[in-house]
């Protein structure tokens, strides 16, 4: 005989989520084994969809926190990050790639 299906709240895993807990904390608060936990994601389409609602607003509050301290602080180490990580800006312009176009012509002969 099976076990009984555990209630979880979809609405405490997304708020869990939100706040920058991992599974392994998730799954511990609902008294649950990180397998389960995966599993539900899997298998539940709404469960699997609180959980990654959860992180998208986790890491929203990262970015805007980090753009605040950039921007609006004026910290130097967080415009650097952030212009590396949001404008692909590097501190090596010769390791860039080159995004010319080349044209390469091919003959085949029989």
């Amino acid at each position: 005989m099976a076990r009984p299906k555990i209630d979880i709240d979809l609405d405490m895993v997304e708020k869990l989520a939100s706040e920058g807990c991992t599974v392994a904390e998730i799954a511990a608060y609902f008294k649950v084994h990180e397998s389960t936990f995966y599993r539900r994601k899997k298998f539940e389409k709404a469960f699997n969809e609180a959980h990654e609602r959860g992180l998208e607003k986790c890491k929203m509050s990262i970015r805007r926190a980090l753009y605040k301290k950039g921007v609006t602080n004026g910290d130097t180490k967080a415009l650097i990050f952030l212009a590396k990580n949001m404008l692909g800006m590097s501190d090596n312009p010769a390791q860039q790639e080159n995004t010319e176009e080349k044209t390469i012509r091919v003959i085949l002969e029989d």
